[in-house]
Protein backbone atom coordinates (compact mmCIF):
# COMPACT_ATOMS: atom_id res chain seq x y z
CA UNK A 1 0.00 0.00 0.00
CA UNK A 2 0.97 3.64 -0.23
CA UNK A 3 2.23 5.12 3.01
CA UNK A 4 -0.93 7.18 3.51
CA UNK A 5 -3.34 4.23 3.08
CA UNK A 6 -4.39 1.89 5.89
CA UNK A 7 -6.06 -1.48 6.54
CA UNK A 8 -9.57 -1.56 7.96
CA UNK A 9 -9.52 -2.80 11.57
CA UNK A 10 -10.00 -6.55 11.77
CA UNK A 11 -9.74 -7.11 8.01
CA UNK A 12 -6.38 -8.89 8.05
CA UNK A 13 -7.61 -11.32 10.69
CA UNK A 14 -10.72 -11.98 8.57
CA UNK A 15 -8.58 -12.60 5.47
CA UNK A 16 -6.24 -14.93 7.36
CA UNK A 17 -9.07 -16.99 8.86
CA UNK A 18 -10.95 -17.15 5.55
CA UNK A 19 -7.89 -18.38 3.71
CA UNK A 20 -7.19 -20.98 6.40
CA UNK A 21 -10.70 -22.37 5.81
CA UNK A 22 -10.86 -22.20 2.01
CA UNK A 23 -7.21 -22.41 0.86
CA UNK A 24 -7.80 -20.25 -2.23
CA UNK A 25 -5.08 -19.35 -4.67
CA UNK A 26 -6.40 -15.77 -4.59
CA UNK A 27 -8.88 -14.11 -2.27
CA UNK A 28 -9.99 -10.66 -3.37
CA UNK A 29 -11.36 -8.24 -0.79
CA UNK A 30 -12.54 -4.69 -1.36
CA UNK A 31 -11.43 -1.13 -0.69
CA UNK A 32 -12.81 2.35 -0.16
CA UNK A 33 -11.74 5.63 -1.75
CA UNK A 34 -11.65 8.57 0.60
CA UNK A 35 -10.37 12.15 0.50
CA UNK A 36 -7.66 12.85 3.03
CA UNK A 37 -9.19 13.26 6.49
CA UNK A 38 -12.61 11.80 5.61
CA UNK A 39 -13.10 8.10 6.30
CA UNK A 40 -15.42 6.05 4.07
CA UNK A 41 -16.89 2.55 4.36
CA UNK A 42 -18.30 2.43 0.81
CA UNK A 43 -16.95 -0.52 -1.18
CA UNK A 44 -15.47 0.41 -4.55
CA UNK A 45 -16.35 -2.81 -6.41
CA UNK A 46 -19.00 -4.76 -4.49
CA UNK A 47 -19.13 -7.56 -7.09
CA UNK A 48 -22.25 -9.70 -7.01
CA UNK A 49 -20.56 -12.91 -8.16
CA UNK A 50 -19.18 -14.60 -5.04
CA UNK A 51 -18.50 -18.02 -6.55
CA UNK A 52 -15.16 -19.78 -6.35
CA UNK A 53 -13.78 -19.97 -9.90
CA UNK A 54 -10.52 -19.97 -11.80
CA UNK A 55 -8.69 -16.68 -12.18
CA UNK A 56 -9.52 -16.62 -15.90
CA UNK A 57 -13.22 -17.12 -15.14
CA UNK A 58 -13.01 -14.43 -12.48
CA UNK A 59 -11.48 -12.00 -14.97
CA UNK A 60 -14.49 -12.35 -17.26
CA UNK A 61 -17.10 -12.46 -14.51
CA UNK A 62 -15.90 -9.61 -12.31
CA UNK A 63 -12.98 -7.90 -14.10
CA UNK A 64 -9.61 -7.61 -12.38
CA UNK A 65 -8.85 -4.49 -10.32
CA UNK A 66 -5.14 -3.78 -10.58
CA UNK A 67 -4.04 -2.84 -7.06
CA UNK A 68 -2.16 -5.73 -5.42
CA UNK A 69 -3.39 -4.64 -1.99
CA UNK A 70 -6.88 -5.93 -2.81
CA UNK A 71 -5.62 -9.52 -2.92
CA UNK A 72 -4.51 -12.16 -0.45
CA UNK A 73 -2.80 -14.90 -2.44
CA UNK A 74 -0.46 -17.86 -2.09
CA UNK A 75 3.19 -16.95 -2.29
CA UNK A 76 3.78 -20.09 -4.36
CA UNK A 77 1.43 -18.81 -7.07
CA UNK A 78 3.78 -15.90 -7.66
CA UNK A 79 7.12 -17.64 -7.10
CA UNK A 80 6.48 -20.94 -8.90
CA UNK A 81 5.18 -19.18 -12.00
CA UNK A 82 7.90 -16.50 -12.01
CA UNK A 83 5.44 -13.60 -11.78
CA UNK A 84 7.35 -10.48 -10.75
CA UNK A 85 6.81 -6.74 -11.03
CA UNK A 86 8.69 -4.98 -13.79
CA UNK A 87 11.51 -3.05 -12.09
CA UNK A 88 12.02 0.71 -11.96
CA UNK A 89 8.69 1.73 -13.52
CA UNK A 90 5.27 2.81 -12.38
CA UNK A 91 2.01 1.20 -13.58
CA UNK A 92 3.61 -2.22 -13.07
CA UNK A 93 0.60 -3.77 -11.33
CA UNK A 94 -1.78 -4.03 -14.33
CA UNK A 95 0.00 -6.79 -16.23
CA UNK A 96 1.17 -8.40 -12.96
CA UNK A 97 -2.44 -8.83 -11.78
CA UNK A 98 -3.54 -10.47 -15.02
CA UNK A 99 -0.56 -12.84 -14.98
CA UNK A 100 -1.36 -13.87 -11.42
CA UNK A 101 -5.01 -14.55 -12.27
CA UNK A 102 -4.03 -16.61 -15.32
CA UNK A 103 -2.38 -19.24 -13.12
CA UNK A 104 -4.97 -19.22 -10.30
CA UNK A 105 -7.11 -22.36 -10.12
CA UNK A 106 -9.28 -21.02 -7.29
CA UNK A 107 -10.21 -17.36 -6.88
CA UNK A 108 -13.05 -15.71 -5.01
CA UNK A 109 -14.31 -12.25 -4.09
CA UNK A 110 -15.73 -11.35 -0.70
CA UNK A 111 -17.43 -7.96 -0.12
CA UNK A 112 -15.28 -7.08 2.88
CA UNK A 113 -13.47 -3.77 3.33
CA UNK A 114 -9.74 -4.46 3.48
CA UNK A 115 -8.01 -1.23 2.48
CA UNK A 116 -8.76 2.48 2.82
CA UNK A 117 -7.29 4.16 -0.27
CA UNK A 118 -6.64 7.79 0.68
CA UNK A 119 -6.90 10.30 -2.16
CA UNK A 120 -3.97 12.50 -1.26
CA UNK A 121 -4.14 15.39 -3.79
CA UNK A 122 -0.41 15.55 -4.51
CA UNK A 123 0.45 11.85 -4.56
CA UNK A 124 2.63 10.41 -7.32
CA UNK A 125 -0.37 8.70 -8.91
CA UNK A 126 -2.42 11.87 -8.84
CA UNK A 127 0.37 13.91 -10.43
CA UNK A 128 1.39 11.44 -13.13
CA UNK A 129 0.85 14.04 -15.85
CA UNK A 130 3.77 16.10 -14.51
CA UNK A 131 6.46 13.54 -15.37
CA UNK A 132 7.00 12.54 -18.99
CA UNK A 133 8.86 9.35 -17.97
CA UNK A 134 5.89 8.30 -15.83
CA UNK A 135 3.59 8.86 -18.81
CA UNK A 136 5.89 6.77 -20.99
CA UNK A 137 5.70 3.96 -18.43
CA UNK A 138 1.91 4.10 -18.71
CA UNK A 139 2.13 3.47 -22.46
CA UNK A 140 4.66 0.67 -21.97
CA UNK A 141 2.28 -0.96 -19.51
CA UNK A 142 -0.39 -0.99 -22.23
CA UNK A 143 2.05 -2.78 -24.52
CA UNK A 144 2.81 -5.39 -21.85
CA UNK A 145 -0.91 -6.05 -21.38
CA UNK A 146 -1.34 -6.49 -25.14
CA UNK A 147 1.52 -9.00 -25.11
CA UNK A 148 -0.33 -11.07 -22.49
CA UNK A 149 -2.89 -12.04 -25.12
CA UNK A 150 -0.40 -14.73 -26.13
CA UNK A 151 -0.99 -16.49 -22.80
CA UNK A 152 -4.77 -16.59 -23.03
CA UNK A 153 -6.67 -18.81 -25.50
CA UNK A 154 -10.26 -17.53 -25.29
CA UNK A 155 -11.41 -14.77 -27.62
CA UNK A 156 -13.34 -13.09 -24.78
CA UNK A 157 -10.17 -13.07 -22.70
CA UNK A 158 -8.12 -11.60 -25.53
CA UNK A 159 -10.79 -8.96 -26.14
CA UNK A 160 -10.85 -8.01 -22.45
CA UNK A 161 -7.06 -7.65 -22.38
CA UNK A 162 -7.16 -5.45 -25.46
CA UNK A 163 -9.75 -3.22 -23.76
CA UNK A 164 -7.58 -3.02 -20.64
CA UNK A 165 -4.60 -2.03 -22.80
CA UNK A 166 -6.62 0.60 -24.66
CA UNK A 167 -7.81 2.02 -21.34
CA UNK A 168 -4.20 2.23 -20.20
CA UNK A 169 -3.20 4.01 -23.43
CA UNK A 170 -6.14 6.38 -22.93
CA UNK A 171 -4.94 7.36 -19.45
CA UNK A 172 -1.48 7.96 -20.90
CA UNK A 173 -2.95 10.21 -23.58
CA UNK A 174 -4.94 12.18 -21.00
CA UNK A 175 -1.87 12.62 -18.83
CA UNK A 176 0.12 13.76 -21.85
CA UNK A 177 -2.51 16.46 -22.43
CA UNK A 178 -1.57 17.92 -19.05
CA UNK A 179 2.19 17.60 -19.53
CA UNK A 180 4.48 20.57 -20.10
CA UNK A 181 6.98 18.31 -21.88
CA UNK A 182 8.12 19.58 -25.24
CA UNK A 183 6.30 18.42 -28.40
CA UNK A 184 9.47 16.63 -29.52
CA UNK A 185 9.60 14.64 -26.26
CA UNK A 186 5.96 13.61 -26.66
CA UNK A 187 6.37 12.80 -30.33
CA UNK A 188 9.37 10.58 -29.60
CA UNK A 189 7.35 8.53 -27.09
CA UNK A 190 4.25 8.22 -29.25
CA UNK A 191 6.23 7.03 -32.27
CA UNK A 192 7.61 4.12 -30.25
CA UNK A 193 4.22 2.84 -29.06
CA UNK A 194 2.17 0.27 -30.93
CA UNK A 195 -1.60 0.55 -30.63
CA UNK A 196 -4.19 -1.73 -32.30
CA UNK A 197 -7.33 -0.57 -34.05
CA UNK A 198 -9.53 1.48 -31.72
CA UNK A 199 -13.28 1.51 -31.36
CA UNK A 200 -15.45 4.51 -32.21
CA UNK A 201 -15.89 5.73 -28.64
CA UNK A 202 -14.45 8.95 -27.27
CA UNK A 203 -11.60 6.86 -25.88
CA UNK A 204 -10.90 5.40 -29.32
CA UNK A 205 -11.13 8.80 -30.96
CA UNK A 206 -8.60 10.36 -28.60
CA UNK A 207 -6.24 7.42 -29.05
CA UNK A 208 -6.48 7.68 -32.84
CA UNK A 209 -5.68 11.40 -32.73
CA UNK A 210 -2.69 10.78 -30.48
CA UNK A 211 -1.24 7.79 -32.28
CA UNK A 212 -2.03 8.47 -35.93
CA UNK A 213 -1.26 12.19 -36.00
CA UNK A 214 1.40 12.22 -33.26
CA UNK A 215 3.24 15.37 -34.33
CA UNK A 216 0.05 17.46 -34.42
CA UNK A 217 -1.15 15.97 -31.15
CA UNK A 218 2.22 16.62 -29.49
CA UNK A 219 2.13 20.31 -30.40
CA UNK A 220 -1.48 20.99 -29.44
CA UNK A 221 -1.34 18.96 -26.22
CA UNK A 222 1.59 21.08 -25.02
CA UNK A 223 -0.18 24.31 -25.99
CA UNK A 224 -3.33 23.18 -24.17
CA UNK A 225 -1.56 21.82 -21.07
CA UNK A 226 -2.22 24.95 -18.91
CA UNK A 227 -5.96 24.66 -19.64
CA UNK A 228 -5.98 20.93 -18.80
CA UNK A 229 -4.11 21.55 -15.56
CA UNK A 230 -6.65 24.22 -14.67
CA UNK A 231 -9.46 21.69 -15.12
CA UNK A 232 -7.58 19.18 -12.95
CA UNK A 233 -7.17 21.81 -10.21
CA UNK A 234 -10.90 22.64 -10.31
CA UNK A 235 -11.86 18.99 -10.11
CA UNK A 236 -9.63 18.43 -7.09
CA UNK A 237 -10.97 21.52 -5.41
CA UNK A 238 -14.60 20.41 -5.65
CA UNK A 239 -14.56 16.61 -5.86
CA UNK A 240 -11.10 15.40 -4.81
CA UNK A 241 -8.69 13.43 -6.94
Amino acid sequence: MDSDDYFHPGSLLYAYQYQKRHNLDILMLDSSREPQGRSSLKLVHNFQNLKIMTGREFMLANTLPYAPWKYVFKRSLMVDNNIWFVEDVNCEDVDWTHKLAFYAQTMQYQPVLLTHYVLFPYSETGAEYKNINTIRNRFLCGERVLALRGLFTGENEKSLLQNVALGTFYVGVKNMCGSYATPSQKYFILKQIYIPNCDTSVQGMINRIAFYTPRIFSIFSTLGAPFVRGLIALKRLYSGR
